[in-house]
């Protein structure tokens, strides 16, 4: 039997099982407790979209301070050795 799962109250990332209760990571398919397949609605398809978004964000700021860090890094080196 599938449920749709639902998102809580308190926060936006947290997500329920319909039949239990019992709260679930985002991304699961299943509920851990009860073992509920969880069938995908409107509003998980939006925050799974959200998070490829931010994660696409986070994947150039990590690049371009890691640009940054080897900028810093190799010229201070260069100064190191040059005096």
């Amino acid at each position: 039997m599938e449920l749709k799962a639902f998102i809580g109250k308190k926060e936006r990332r947290t997500m329920k099982c319909q039949r239990c209760g019992h709260p679930m990571k985002f991304g699961e398919e299943k509920c851990r407790k009860c073992g509920t397949k969880i069938k995908k609605t409107e509003e998980y398809l939006k925050m799974e979209e959200e998070r490829a978004k931010n994660a696409k964000k986070d994947q150039i700021a990590m690049v371009v301070s890691g640009a940054i860090l080897m900028f810093v890094l190799v010229f201070g080196m260069y100064m190191l050795f040059v005096k």
